[in-house]
């Protein structure tokens, strides 16, 4: 079982690097807490946007990198319904378009009643972009995020990469010899 315990954000003083405009309260304590994990991955608040193939812009929240691996993160708190909808519609699309794309990585981070909505309203797509392995979609209640799965899920991406570039075969015995 991994345990990973909660970093102290109350307490924390090194904001230097911090971004001041946040779309949200929750977005602002997710940049906070992810840092104080010191993971060795960089986190980007709204990177370069995504065209879909209606030629629509998705910006996520963040981005996560770490060697060539990009983990692209997205909150969803609560709006209109119409806006989740779009939301969703947009996330479905990116997730298809990118199936078979093995560097494709997201983090959707939504609202525990918003998720439980789109699980009986949006069910095929929400269904579909639940069984994309690259796609982990995890749930916050009162502005507070979960890191347990999160971290575990970007270690793995992680050791992948380094499994498949560092011990492979031709650096395991460049690494004997």
């Amino acid at each position: 079982k991994l345990e990973i315990p909660e970093p102290d954000i109350e307490n924390s003083t090194d904001n230097s690097h911090m971004p001041t405009l946040f779309d949200s309260k929750i977005e602002k304590t997710f940049l906070q807490k992810f840092e104080l994990f010191k993971t060795g991955w960089t986190i980007e608040r709204e990177p370069e946007p995504i065209i879909t193939k209606q030629k629509t812009a998705f910006i996520p929240d963040f981005i996560l990198s770490k060697f060539d691996n990009r983990v692209f993160v997205e909150i969803i708190g609560f709006w209109t319904k119409e806006y989740l909808e779009r939301k969703i519609s947009k996330i479905f699309e990116i997730v298809q378009n990118k199936a078979d794309d093995e560097k494709f990585f997201m983090i959707l981070i939504i609202n525990l009643e918003n998720l439980m909505s789109y699980e009986l309203n949006e069910e095929n797509k929400i269904t579909h972009i639940k069984n994309n392995k690259n796609v982990l979609i995890t749930s916050y209640k009162n502005e507070k995020i979960s890191f347990k799965e999160l971290i575990r899920y970007i270690k793995d991406i992680e050791n992948t990469y380094i499994n498949h570039n560092v011990l492979n075969t031709e650096n395991y015995n460049k690494i004997i010899q």
